[in-house]
């Protein structure tokens, strides 16, 4: 059984990995210290028994009740070799090796069924309690071009098993790809690609391509969606319920909404007892890393997605509310796709949270369901409120 490095070998690469010019990737040793003690080095046995080199590297994801590696979807899966790897072991740093087989991979719908080299990414899934890299899909283009970024990796050139790092400028960027001109090697698809990002370092892409610049599917929405549907996130498939109105929860009527619009569009209001338009996806778009004890936790962003409407988000307008109001004020609707009015704090207070707006300060989720009861009729008004009181209280259940 021959061994290779998973770049030189795999045939439905776009362009091998790239040493561009001189060489100046620098080895890590000691490799216990974080954040390379989270870089796990690859020993892939393919579905047609050949073997590949490749690089994971483990995130943190709260409310995951196990380790999650992610890595390339050509790690994962070969399309010229059977599909999913037979069996994959995992070396981290300064740790035994552990193998895992077919059952704990996932790879991207994308990659599977298209090559699409936008969406080559994948996870394994280890047992125990998750931790690692921080990461975010929510950086914005400009705050990511021209940002120092690191790659970090086991390449197939150097001596076995030897974590290697080179830190460069991001080129250019597209909406599911970053471009650079770091090092690399084959046996490097999979490496972090990480960045400083509001005081810690955050990963933004998986390494997976060459070509001068070299390249990496950025972490989005949509992929952190399939890591945490992967994963089994447990704020999938959940109800937002007022605590002070009994049986009572967050309603988005999306029909409609295909595209984004200035003003949003749809419907949100309240529902007695929880039907399919009551059932939301509350997605976080990046975390700190497991370590980042400095980082606010309370000023996480998450993203409010229908189950049943495709791609359709909670909206919050506050613009000009500045004071409490006792009928509230704003608006709450919808969106297609997230953007800055989408983004949401769940702020643990005591048993419940308040949803706050990442836009506008101190502004809240407010729900009157008043007349709101058993009949299924939806009513009730959502809409804003400065400061959060007894009508900004909600469980997720």
């Amino acid at each position: 059984m021959s061994l290779k490095s998973a770049v030189f070998a795999h045939p439905f690469s776009v362009l091998p990995e790239t040493v561009c010019g001189e060489d100046e990737r620098v080895q890590v040793n000691p490799t216990t210290s974080p954040p390379y003690s989270s870089i796990a080095f690859l020993v892939i046995t393919t579905a047609d028994n050949q073997q590949f080199l490749g690089t994971a590297f483990e995130i943190y994801l709260p409310k995951v009740q196990q380790r999650v590696l992610v890595t390339s979807g050509h790690c994962v899966y070969m399309h010229d070799h059977g599909g999913y790897a037979s069996q994959i072991q995992i070396t981290f740093p300064g740790h035994p090796a552990q193998t895992v087989q077919s059952g704990a991979l996932r790879a991207a719908t994308a990659w599977r069924l298209n090559k699409s080299p936008d969406d080559d990414y994948g996870v394994i899934l280890l047992p125990g309690q998750s931790g690692g890299f921080g990461w975010s899909c929510v950086v914005p283009d400009s705050s990511l071009i021209g940002a120092t970024v690191s790659v970090c990796g086991y390449p197939g050139d150097k001596p076995r098993g030897t974590l290697w790092v080179t830190g460069g400028p991001v080129k250019s960027v597209t909406g599911k790809r970053i471009f650079y001109l770091n090092d690399s090697a084959g046996g490097q698809s999979g490496s972090p690609v990480w960045m400083w990002w509001k005081g810690y370092w955050t990963c933004v892409g998986v390494h997976s391509y060459g070509g001068c610049p070299n390249s990496a599917p950025r972490f989005t929405l949509e992929f952190i969606r399939d890591v945490l549907e992967w994963a089994g996130y447990a704020w999938l498939s959940k109800s937002i319920q007022s605590v002070q109105f009994e049986n009572v929860v967050l309603r988005i009527a999306g029909r409609g909404v295909k595209q984004p619009t200035g003003p949003g569009g749809g419907v949100v209001n309240c529902q007695y007892d929880a039907t399919e338009e009551c059932v939301f996806d509350i997605i976080s778009l990046e975390m700190p890393s497991s370590l980042a004890v400095q980082a606010d936790v309370n000023k996480i962003p998450y993203a409010v997605a229908s189950r049943v409407y495709d791609n359709v988000f909670l909206r919050m307008d506050g613009n000009n509310v500045t004071q409490p109001s006792g009928p509230g004020a704003g608006v709450v609707n919808c969106q297609y796709g997230v953007g800055p009015w989408e983004c949401f704090n769940f702020v643990p207070n005591g048993s419940y949270f308040n949803l706050g707006s990442t836009s506008f300060n101190n502004v809240f989720l407010r729900m009157d369901a008043t007349g709101v009861g058993p009949s299924n009729t939806p009513g009730g008004v959502v809409n804003c409120q400065y400061t959060a009181s007894i009508f900004e209280r909600f469980s997720v259940v």
